[in-house]
């Protein structure tokens, strides 16, 4: 099990920096957008659809390892007051529902993506802009995601060290 979290936290890593590079991509297409508008008064054909594509990549490609690295928000408020027995219950329940929608919507994912990529689905405008890239981008999102609360739910159940002491030593 080491070796295959040592693999996804290696591929979620690899995924940020895509989005990153997705992201440095975008500011730079958006940026010659508007020097080329302001000062040529040329728009770059089909830079909402291409912007729209980057900005599913921007969002997504870096969710699993936020995940990974417990850094999503939470309310921290109230789980400092509750018995740790609950707090666990509560994160299970968290994962189960995790697992559950995200495996939905990689399935959907997969789904749009592949019919996407045989009818040729483009954006209507002054270029063609497929869809498939970006609904792909979906599909491996929340894979990578489910198997991450998967991979943390098992680690919340079976793992030794998180597993809850008697509640009398509270």
């Amino acid at each position: 099990m080491n070796t295959f979290l040592k693999f996804q936290k290696k591929l979620e890593l690899w995924l940020m920096y895509l989005g990153g590079a997705l992201l440095i991509v975008l500011m730079i297409v958006i940026s010659m957008e508007s020097i080329l508008r302001k000062f040529v008064n040329f728009s770059i054909p089909g830079i909402f659809e291409i912007a729209g594509q980057l900005m599913v990549g921007v969002t997504l490609l870096g969710i699993s390892l936020v995940q990974a690295d417990k850094e999503h928000i939470s309310v921290d408020i109230f789980n400092d007051r509750l018995p740790k027995i609950v707090i666990k219950i509560t994160d299970i329940l968290i994962y189960l529902l995790g697992i559950g929608l995200t495996s939905i919507f990689a399935y959907q994912g997969f789904w749009k993506f592949i019919e996407s990529f045989q009818t040729g689905e483009t954006a209507m405008g002054l270029i063609s802009i497929p869809f498939w890239p970006g609904r792909l981008i979906v599909f491996l999102a929340m894979t990578v995601l489910c198997l991450r609360f998967l991979m943390d739910l098992i680690i919340l159940i079976f793992d030794k060290s998180k597993n809850i002491e008697t509640e009398s030593s509270n």
